[in-house]
């Protein structure tokens, strides 16, 4: 009789070991006599060999009972497979567990179910020589359809026996354990090894199932593991689970051409020591309609996965054909170290699975392995390899990704990539080695979630989406989608309550040397990239990048930049430096020998803050325009060097800055400890990028060397305050011309070196439009400039439009506050002002030490600019004189009856022309201005309430401060004049 799928007769099992030698005594298998007449028995074939028959038998079911069940090493026991048998069922009743330290097989094609409750050790040299599937158990009993238990705790008497089928292991007391120490236990193809204890555990051993399944787990309590129809098993949730563990190399596999899967069902569950796990379609088999199992890990505690070579994996594999099946893994914490794969690909042909982790506490990826490879979760289209990749998706309380970890959807072969999705309800954490400039991280790789298209690849970049209470992201931590192939770059999107990107990390790329990588969020086209780069979407309440992080779209490749957008967040905060001088910023930049265009960078906020270097900047170094800049928000605030900025280093035309800010504006310069510091921008490839040192504000410029046109400025607000060398500036500083700015606000305060200028080196000036509704105040040397030609270059001068004709335009003439359109040999601009009034600067022909109005060309006088200033028909200066120190009084007599001598004189104050026309045809102005209150001491106000209780008629108070007194002079009216 053949023993299907193993090619051998029995009688060549008995006769090929008669020359062996004996193998160490011990126990064998003993029957006991609890099934009556039908007892079992145990027939030595020869010296090695024992053949088990006897047994009851009830349907297709063939019941075996023994005292002991134990083969000794080098020896073989096969159970008798009579017809018709389909479940050979058979218990130890001892107080013993059984040794398994050689061959344990069945004469036929029926499955075996081995039930020892004290325990089953699977010994070195352990194998399986069986036909069906495989179930060995430290259950107490195995029940059946029918309510009939087969009990090894507590034996039935014959009778009590069924045809019907297993459907349940039921565990009474604490169960005994099942290992296997250097074992190795094969099943047939589509066929079903369990081992359900007590504590599992693989110690340098294998168990392969090819296409079949493969079942480990157990209870340490009272409960019944269910036996499903599909020879699956269901755990109880609501009891303890026992404990399973991988070491030492251990290998569980199933993979074959269809189907095959693992479930491990427990309490903890640890892996380690170059342990793997395996599922997915074999090498040279499958077909396109073949679909690979799932790998299922169900823990109601902790599962800890470490060790350099150690996996869980379900793949695809070279030349073979298929859809990979899924690794779901259920947990309350998992840790994730040292090495460490999760794993679901395609080699061959046929679409990844999804990596599913469901966490109810914490989730820790942690770590590089010794063969520096990173510790994570992968879900990859691997070089050779054609299909559609899968998700990676996690769900936790927290999540923790350090020193090198990464979460991974990409592909390498063909095939569009999954995404990385992650759902945390506290704090999502990406962070990598926190080391000195000295120190170079073992990682290749950065700590973070990448989604990506790599160089050799054709397909897609997936996602990667962060949802979170917190997202920190620190010490070159990163969350990335990339394209270096031929396919788009993803999205990358966060959804959180507050975001945090802090610093960067040196990582290793090349042996002996290493990179600096700024903790952020990337989504960019590669050098060799052709494709579209992905958008940076944030939701937050809150967002800060601080010490060098970033938050970049850019190509280096043959396709458009990507979009960043942040969205209503209360507060955003852009500040600082790394320590190498890059500084912290959103970027979307095209670089040299790219082709495409830049992305626009939108922030919609409460409050915005770009301090201490930080930048927000579109760049473009290409033929491609540069991307543009919107800012919507409440407030505004840069100091210190913080920036706004779109420029141009080539050919491209750089964008636009649009501000639409409710309330206030505030750009604020640097000390002067801070302005002699020339700050770096991102580096992204080769290329490094600096920023114009000190100045802090709004800028939008080209480079030297560039021929591209600056971008415009666009402001929007209530209130613009410039500050300290805070600026808004268009400027051309190489052939291209200078965008514009266009401002409208309520009131705009240049203050201490503030400035609005749209000036250019060689070309045109750009023009400045100031539409003011109240005042616009300029002090303490204040600019608004369009001057051309600053590198003593031809260029004209731009235009200078202030309409504030509803308000005040004002400076301190001492103060040397200019407004300019000048030119060094072109023509200078047209400067035109619409205002209620104007104080404090003069219309001049050259610039003085005074608050000067210029439009004057340097080179060439006949091509002076135009200066048109109206005040709504009156001149500001007319009808007024200096007058003295100590005011004068003028007596009027002519026209007038004078009282009798005992009655008062009559007296008036000469206040110049304030309440009197001009000229009679003109009419009367009534002039109210603003100024500061002036508190009165104490006999001051005494003596006005004074006069005012005593006189019924009107009082001119005059108060004279010259000279450092206060002096007070008072005039009744009480006298009428007759004349006229």
């Amino acid at each position: 009789m053949l023993i299907t799928g193993f090619g051998v007769t029995v009688s060549q099992i008995f006769a090929g070991t008669q020359n062996k030698a004996i193998a160490e005594s011990i126990p064998q298998i003993t029957p006991d006599n609890t099934l009556g007449s039908g007892h079992s028995t145990v027939t030595p074939q020869n010296q090695l060999v024992d053949r088990v028959d006897g047994g009851v038998i009830r349907g297709i079911n063939l019941f075996h009972s023994f005292q002991e069940f134990n083969i000794g090493e080098g020896r073989s026991a096969y159970f008798a497979n009579p017809t018709g048998i389909e479940n050979i069922i058979s218990r130890v009743t001892g107080g013993n567990p059984s040794q398994l330290l050689g061959t344990l097989g069945v004469l036929g094609k029926a499955n075996l179910f081995l039930i020892n409750p004290n325990g089953i050790i699977f010994g070195a040299n352990a194998k399986l020589n069986v036909s069906g599937s495989f179930i060995a158990s430290t259950a107490s009993s195995l029940v059946f359809a029918d309510g009939t238990k087969f009990s090894a705790t507590n034996p039935q008497a014959p009778p009590l026996l069924t045809i019907k089928v297993p459907i349940g292991l039921e565990f009474e007391n604490m169960p005994g354990a099942i290992s296997l120490q250097s074992a190795r236990l094969v099943v047939q193809p589509d066929k079903t090894l369990a081992l359900v204890g007590g504590n599992v555990s693989l110690d340098n051993s294998t168990i392969l199932a090819p296409g079949g399944r493969v079942e480990l787990g157990g209870l340490a309590q009272k409960g019944t593991v269910t036996i499903n129809q599909n020879g699956s098993l269901s755990f109880p949730t609501d009891l303890v689970r026992a404990d399973v563990s991988l070491t030492k190399g251990s290998l569980v596999n199933v993979r074959g051409g269809d189907r095959g899967s693992i479930a491990i069902a427990t309490h903890n569950l640890n892996i380690a020591q170059g342990s793997t796990i395996r599922a997915g379609i074999a090498s040279f088999q499958g077909a396109i309609d073949s679909q690979a199992g799932d790998i299922d890990i169900n823990a109601t505690e902790a599962v800890t996965l470490n060790g350099t070579g150690s996996f869980i994996s379900n793949a695809v594999l070279a030349n073979a054909k298929g859809k990979g099946g899924n690794v779901n893994l259920t947990a309350r914490s998992l840790t994730v170290t040292g090495g460490f794969q999760i794993f679901a690909g395609t080699y061959g042909q046929g679409d990844v699975g999804n990596v599913n982790i469901n966490v109810g506490d914490t989730v820790l990826f942690d770590g590089v392995g010794t063969n520096g490879i990173n510790t994570g979760a992968y879900s990859s289209i691997a070089q050779g390899g054609t299909g559609r990749g899968g998700n990676l998706n996690i769900i936790a309380k927290s999540l923790a990704v350090t020193n090198g970890a990464i979460l991974e959807a990409s592909t390498v072969g063909r095939g569009d990539a999954g995404s990385v999705n992650i759902f945390v309800r506290d704090t999502a954490l990406f962070d990598g080695e926190a080391t000195d400039f000295n120190q170079v991280s073992t990682a290749v790789f950065s700590s973070g979630a990448y989604s990506r298209v790599s160089s050799v690849a054709t397909g897609n970049a997936g996602s990667v989406n962060v949802t979170a209470g917190t997202v920190k992201v620190s010490n070159g931590g990163v969350l990335t989608t990339s394209t270096a192939g031929k396919g788009n770059a993803g999205n990358v999107t966060i959804n959180a309550h507050d975001i945090l990107f802090d610093g960067d990390g040196r990582f290793n790329d090349t042996p002996g040397f290493g990179f600096f990588q700024s903790s952020g969020a990337f989504s960019s086209v590669k050098q060799t990239g052709q494709g579209i780069g992905g958008n940076v979407v944030i939701n937050a309440d809150s967002l800060s990048l601080n010490n060098g992080a970033v938050i970049v779209t850019g190509t280096r490749g043959r396709g458009d930049a990507g979009d960043i957008l942040i969205n209503r967040a209360n507060t955003v905060t852009v500040a600082g430096v790394a320590g190498d001088g890059y500084s912290s910023g959103l970027y979307s930049n095209t670089e040299p020998n790219s082709i495409g265009q830049g992305g626009k960078i939108t922030v919609n906020a409460a409050t915005l803050r770009v301090l201490d270097g930080g930048v927000i900047n579109a760049l473009t170094a290409n033929a491609g325009s540069g991307g543009s800049i919107v800012i919507n928000a409440q407030t505004l605030e840069t100091t210190n060097g913080g920036q706004i900025l779109t420029s141009t280093r080539s050919s491209g035309d750089a964008g636009n800055i649009t501000l639409n800010i409710s309330d206030s504006i505030n750009l604020t310069g640097s000390d002067l400890s801070y302005s002699d510091r020339v700050l770096k921008n991102m580096q992204i490839g080769v290329d490094t990028f600096t920023n114009q040192g000190a100045a802090s504000g709004v800028l939008a410029n080209t480079d030297v060397n560039a021929t591209g046109n600056g971008g415009n400025v666009f402001i929007l607000s209530k209130q613009v305050n410039l500050r300290d060398q805070g600026v808004i500036t268009v400027s051309s500083q190489g052939s291209g011309v200078a965008g514009n700015i266009e401002i409208s606000a309520g009131t705009i305060n240049l203050q201490n070196q503030g400035a609005i200028t749209a000036e250019t080196k060689s070309a045109n000036g750009g023009n400045i439009i100031l539409q003011v509704q109240d005042l616009l105040l300029m002090r303490q040397n204040s600019l608004i400039s369009t001057t051309a030609g600053t590198g003593e270059a031809p260029g004209n001068g731009g235009n200078i439009k202030i309409d504030a004709r509803n308000g005040f335009i004002v400076a301190v003439p001492q103060e040397n506050s200019d407004i300019i359109a000048n030119a060094f040999a072109g023509k200078g601009g047209v400067i035109e002002i619409n205002a209620q009034r104007v104080f404090g600067l003069e219309s001049r022909e050259q610039l003085t030490q005074q608050s000067d109005i210029t439009a004057f060309s340097q080179t060439n006088p006949q091509l002076n600019g135009v200066i048109e200033i109206n005040t709504l028909g009156i001149d500001p200066t007319q009808g007024l004189v200096n007058l003295p120190s100590e005011p004068r009084s003028v007596e009027i007599s002519e026209g007038c009856q004078v009282r009798p001598s005992n009655s008062k004189r009559v007296r008036f104050v000469n206040r110049g022309r304030g309440g009197i026309p001009s000229r009679p045809e003109e009419p009367q102005n009534v002039e109210m201005f603003l100024t500061r209150w002036i508190d009165l001491d104490n006999g001051i106000e005494a003596e006005l309430n004074r006069i005012v209780g005593e006189n019924s008629l009107p009082t001119y108070a005059i108060i004279n401060s010259s000279n450092g007194a206060t002096g007070l002079t008072t005039t009744p009216i009480n006298s009428t004049c007759q004349g006229k």
